[in-house]
């Protein structure tokens, strides 16, 4: 692993929602990316809207190599190693994809994705 990314992490594409056999709509997804090295961050909520209590999103940024992946914003991030990290598989969703400025086949650069973490329910299956 490359100095200064602390997780893995495996991105889900994430599909259509379907109906099943009882009319409810179900999401699925499969894995597009496995044993992404990045470097993960939480963000701090604004300081305006703490202080007036409301509650605020989770947010993060993720940066990951190599440059070249494939990502949309509708994909999902999911934390796989190391096992006691405090979001270890969690899921966040993509909410912005920022590209470097250098070419898509330079091995320097990194991808800054910005990410808002979903909460799931204890009785929804891991998918």
């Amino acid at each position: 692993m490359t100095a200064g990314l602390n997780i893995t992490a495996r991105v889900w594409r994430m599909l259509a929602p379907t109906d099943d056999d009882v009319g409810g709509a179900l999401m699925t997804g499969t894995v597009a990316y496995e044993c992404i090295h990045a470097r993960f961050t939480e963000q701090r909520p604004s300081m305006l809207l703490a202080q007036q209590g409301i509650e605020t999103e989770k947010l993060a940024q993720a940066m990951i190599r190599p440059p070249s992946l494939v990502l949309y914003e509708t994909d999902h991030f999911e934390i796989t190693g190391p096992p006691n990290h405090p979001f270890y598989l969690d899921r966040w969703r993509i909410m912005s994809i920022e590209t470097p400025s250098m070419h898509p086949s330079d091995g320097r650069g990194f991808l800054t994705l910005t990410l808002n973490r979903i909460v799931r329910t204890r009785t929804e299956p891991n998918q």
